[in-house]
C-alpha cells in the first residue's frame, strides 16, 4: 500500500519580504556575514555582490549554484 502525505505550512509573506529587503541592503553595503554561505538565484543581486568580494572571499559557481563564501580563503 502506498501513502502520499505532506505537511503544508504557511509562510508569513511580510516577514519574507522584510528579510529579502534586509539582505539586499546588506549586500549593497558589502556587509556579508562571515559565518554564512550565500547562494544566489537573483541576477542583479549576484552582479552586485560578486563584484564586491574581497580577496579572502570565494565567489563563483559550484555545481551550477552561484555562491559567495565570505572569508573562505
Amino acid at each position: 500500500m502506498t501513502v502520499n502525505a505532506g505537511y503544508f505550512g504557511r509562510a508569513d509573506n511580510a516577514k519574507i519580504d522584510r528579510v529579502r529587503r534586509d539582505l539586499a541592503l546588506s549586500l549593497s553595503r558589502n556587509e556579508l556575514s562571515r559565518d554564512a554561505l550565500y547562494v544566489f538565484e537573483d541576477d542583479p543581486l549576484w552582479a552586485l555582490a560578486s563584484g564586491r568580494v574581497s580577496k579572502a572571499d570565494l565567489a563563483g559557481e559550484v555545481d551550477g549554484l552561484r555562491i559567495i563564501a565570505p572569508n573562505f580563503r
